[in-house]
């Protein structure tokens, strides 16, 4: 999810006729609203999750399981694997990035043939706190699980993840104005990243994680 707006990205932002206000999938799915609540602010063009009560670290938010795969990375989708990625069919895609995040995203890769995810939870993986105790795959299956970070989130605070933690190389970055203290502005990837700047952002997905060591092995990580 490269873009911090995405469902307004081609749009002109001087002209307000053409803004969407609205969320493009109901936050009623996987009953999220019972505990977030869903924000358009005109005055930036921006849409967001925020929290309507406190919620504690490891709170589970929800299973990734309506999406569609992606042959290649755009503005709206999440990177799955060195390769894959998929695009968000539901409230989260309003997950917008932070330096300081309040979630983070347990990615499923799909398998290295078929790239089919996994239709049940993958073995040895413990779910957050408060998940439900099935799960039941979408059309394409279990990418993954959101879940709040290691901070908690306070009511009324947005719900963010820092976007480096499954994106590689962005195709189009874009200036951070989280405002929190150690932003680190432009935002491209984890490529231009150190493995320090990377350190308390929230779970960094396996792939991220070797292709980093590869790069600073000296190895080639385009």
């Amino acid at each position: 999810m490269p873009d911090p707006n995405p469902t307004n990205d081609a749009k002109d932002t001087s002209d307000a006729s053409t803004r969407v206000s609205k969320p493009l999938f109901p936050i009623t799915t996987s009953g999220l609203d019972s505990f977030l609540a869903y924000k358009y602010d005109p005055a930036s063009d921006s849409h967001s999750l925020t929290a309507t009560y406190d919620l504690p670290p490891d709170t589970h938010i929800a299973y990734i399981t309506t999406h569609t795969p992606s042959p290649t990375p755009l503005y709206s989708t999440i990177q799955t694997s060195r390769t894959t990625h998929l695009e968000l069919n539901s409230p989260l895609l309003y997950l917008n990035h932070s330096c300081s995040p309040t979630a983070s995203i347990h990615i499923f890769s799909p398998d290295a043939g078929a790239r089919v995810y996994p239709s049940t939870l993958p073995r040895g993986f413990e779910p957050g706190l408060n998940a439900p105790a099935s799960v039941k795959p979408g059309e394409h299956g279990i990418a993954g699980e959101v879940r709040v970070g290691e901070k908690g989130v306070r009511k009324e605070e947005g719900v963010t993840f820092f976007y480096p933690c499954t994106e590689w190389s962005m195709g189009r970055g874009f200036e951070c104005n989280c405002g929190n203290e150690g932003c680190l502005g432009r935002i491209e990837g984890a490529r231009g990243l150190s493995r320090t700047q990377m350190q308390g952002k929230g779970e960094v997905a396996g792939w991220i994680v070797e292709m980093m060591m590869e790069r600073d092995a000296g190895g080639k990580c385009a």
